[in-house]
């Protein structure tokens, strides 16, 4: 099947989750369900933009260096606190950045440009009517459309959140994950590793590029290349939206993956595309639980997750922009050779000089060596049946970006 048909059967196939209300707090790398509409003026009061003395500005039209102007102070106004006191003309108060400010006052001068001597506080400059003063309202007004069903939520709205008295949000619920290594070959670093063993490199790669993208995760481990062990471990993904599962899905003599998801009763969507590194990837449903079956070879994995896994679990969240990895133009900085009928994709690194974005590819393009993603943070397309040299104009595709 090709690439671009397989991503959008798996796209077809996959639904948005539905929504759940949660703490605003947890709210992090989801997606919002609904509109976000303030229901509060922040901040809900005039109030000082910073440390000085509240004043009514008409009492200093006529303030200057030569004439200066002396009002008497009657308070301080932390931050923090309600003024109990109103300014009439001739007077003046110490106020704190953020805090209310008193009754009377239209302006603030700031703390910098103010004398005191034993007949009070001197004034050298006129100011205007709400100099200095952060009126109601001035972050965010009653009725503020803040945020549209679909937005991610960052870091800083948490804190917008929190500003408007929004303790709880309705947000798409994210797909519950299982990631699962098999392989009679591999084992965990907690082992000992003997000879024709390996660790297993795939798993930790997947919950890492799942925990950079705010997805949890359920770590199912790693199983032997045994279809009763293997079905063992799928009888128990029924509560899971998407298994993710490396290697076994090839048509080797001890890939059973295909086998078991058909013996339990599943359906095998389909199973092969025309993708280098990972032509095995195997798409199927068990019940409920989608299974992205990635081929066992960690280059395979990396690609495997960013053009199948990872388009799928936006569409789950309710993300509503692009699905698909955005392909961007650059120029090569070094060759590459594709002598088959598939695209290849290979580790490579951006450098940006000036306006222009030259692509590096790794040396190491074995789709068993997974070091050639170390430093990397792109894939470049090489097309079927081509070579690409220096100065040519390639596609390439940029990773680590914000989900």
């Amino acid at each position: 099947m090709p690439l671009e048909e397989a991503q959008l059967r798996i796209l077809n196939e996959v639904q948005q989750l539905g929504p759940q209300q949660i703490k605003a707090i947890c709210g992090l790398g989801l997606i919002f369900a609904s509109d976000i509409i303030s229901e509060n003026a922040v901040p809900d009061f005039d109030n000082s933009g910073m440390d000085g003395y509240a004043v009514i500005a008409s009492d200093l039209t006529k303030a200057s260096v030569e004439n200066p102007v002396h009002l008497r102070e009657i308070g301080q106004i932390p931050a923090g606190t309600c003024p109990e006191f109103e300014l009439k003309s001739g007077t003046t108060a110490r106020i704190m950045t953020g805090a209310p400010l008193p009754p009377g006052a239209d302006a603030v001068v700031p703390i910098e440009e103010i004398e005191t001597d034993g007949n009070g506080v001197i004034f050298v400059r006129a100011v205007s009517q709400g100099e200095n003063i952060r009126p109601l309202g001035n972050d965010i007004f009653r009725g503020e459309l803040l945020y549209k069903a679909g937005q991610i939520i960052y870091p800083p709205d948490i804190g917008v959140l929190i500003s408007i008295g929004k303790n709880e949000i309705d947000v798409h619920r994210k797909p519950r994950i299982g990631v699962l290594s098999t392989g009679e070959e591999i084992t965990g670093m907690a082992n000992s590793r003997s000879r024709g063993k390996i660790y297993d490199t795939n798993r930790p790669t997947l919950l890492s590029f799942l925990d950079y993208y705010h997805f949890a995760v359920t770590d199912l481990n790693t199983v032997a290349d045994d279809p009763d062990a293997i079905g063992e471990i799928l009888h128990r993904v029924a509560d899971l939206d998407v298994l993710i599962t490396t290697g076994g899905v090839s048509a080797g003599d001890y890939d059973y993956i295909p086998r078991v998801v058909r013996k339990l009763g599943g359906e095998i969507i389909f199973h092969r595309v025309k993708i280098k590194p990972g032509m095995p990837f195997m798409f199927a449903r068990l019940g409920k639980t989608f299974i992205f079956g990635l081929p066992g070879n960690p280059q395979a994995v990396v690609v495997g997750f960013y053009m199948f896994v990872l388009p799928a679990l936006r569409k789950m969240s309710g993300f509503k922009g692009p699905l698909l990895l955005e392909k961007l133009f650059g120029i090569m900085a070094g060759t590459a050779r594709n002598s088959g009928y598939r695209p290849h994709f290979l580790p490579a690194k951006m450098e940006k000089v000036l306006d222009k974005f030259y692509i590096h590819p790794s040396k190491k393009v074995s789709s068993g060596a997974l070091s050639g993603y170390a430093g990397a943070d792109c894939m470049v397309i090489i097309p079927q049946k081509s070579k690409v040299k220096k100065g040519d104009e390639v596609q390439y595709i940029p990773m680590y970006y914000s989900n």
